[in-house]
């Protein structure tokens, strides 16, 4: 899977996830999830879980955080760096 494809499965998964919010997608990837979007703990786990599930990975514990998932970048570098450690 290559980082176009991780990028459009977690903007998906992002828009699932925030479908009460109003945003606009093109822009999702300027974001801070936190700050702009308003993600609190609890969708950040609901976050995790999807992300484990749908790349069939697992997210090691030091990385859980939320700081460590607030842009879209960030939380493709971690995705990407799982990925090729499978």
């Amino acid at each position: 899977m290559d980082r176009h494809e991780i990028k459009s499965e977690l903007i998906r998964l992002i828009t699932t996830l925030l479908n009460n919010v109003n945003f606009d997608v093109d822009v999702i990837e300027h974001f801070n999830f936190i700050d702009d979007l308003g993600m609190d703990s609890i969708l950040f786990i609901s976050m995790i879980v999807e992300i484990e599930m749908r790349f069939n990975i697992v997210i090691p514990d030091n990385m859980l955080l939320i700081d460590n998932f607030k842009t879209l970048d960030r939380a493709i570098e971690i995705i990407e760096h799982e990925i090729l450690l499978k």
